[in-house]
């Protein structure tokens, strides 16, 4: 999850000096780590929850992401101070991210197996979620 904001991240960077490109900044990356490569390629992907970029992490929870219905049209129409309010907020949440994923005592391993690989995950909380 934290590769992906940063992805997000680097594109709304982007996309402060040019708005019109910020989605299609988002589609590469889309199309290589999504679910669905095709899924955030098509011109009908307008929202970040299109793009499928942090779905994965976020479709399953019973939880309404701050940012997966922004469009290019808003991100557009917002002032430069709104911009870069989301960008640090996202930023912030990378750095945590990063935090997490360092603290491995406090992963839980889900399957309880010896090794715990590919089983473990990390008790996010909601305000931390994108």
């Amino acid at each position: 999850m934290q590769m992906m904001l940063q992805k997000i991240v680097n594109a709304s960077e982007q996309g402060m000096l040019k708005p019109e490109g910020f989605f299609d900044s988002l589609r590469s990356p889309a199309a290589q780590f999504g679910r669905d490569a095709a899924r955030g390629t098509t011109k009908q992907a307008t929202r970040l929850a299109d793009l499928g970029l942090l779905g994965e992490y976020l479709d399953d929870l019973p939880y309404r992401s701050s940012i997966m219905d922004l469009t290019q049209e808003a991100w557009a129409s917002w002032g430069p101070e709104r911009q870069i309010e989301l960008i640090r907020s996202l930023q912030r949440k990378v750095k945590q991210y990063g935090r997490y994923n360092d603290d491995w005592e406090s992963w839980v391993n889900l399957a309880q197996t010896a090794d715990g690989a590919g089983d473990s995950v990390y008790p996010v909380p909601l305000d931390d979620m994108p």
